[in-house]
């Protein structure tokens, strides 16, 4: 089986580190474009999230920020939860996440004065 995957897009917002016990990491919102328009010509976007660890996640805080735009090489990976109702079917949430494993910072999406 093969999980790899590569995105580009723009980072949401700044990127901050969390402190776990033995690890650090960063949970960064990419913003992804469609490669096809919608039916009114427009390119719509996903709102992707990313785990990164350790010494990458800190790089990115450093030297990312928002609208920078980035590739995130990595795996998908999902978890699901449920809410503490009777009918699991109806109450399971399916989640989506990348862990990236390279980051390669493509551009700035700060503009120069």
């Amino acid at each position: 089986m093969i999980n790899t995957l590569t995105v580009v897009g723009h980072l949401v917002s700044d990127p901050k580190i969390i402190e776990t016990k033995n690890k650090k990491k960063a949970v960064i919102t990419m913003s992804v474009s469609r490669n096809f328009k919608d039916s009114n010509g427009i390119y719509k976007s996903d709102v992707i999230d990313c785990v990164i660890w350790n010494t990458i996640a800190q790089q990115v805080c450093e030297l990312c920020k928002k609208g920078d735009i980035i590739a995130v090489k990595g795996r998908l990976q999902s978890s699901v939860t449920t809410d503490d109702a009777s009918n699991y079917d109806e109450t399971r949430k399916r989640e989506l996440t990348i862990v990236a494993e390279k980051i390669s910072f493509l551009a700035s999406g700060k503009k120069e004065k």
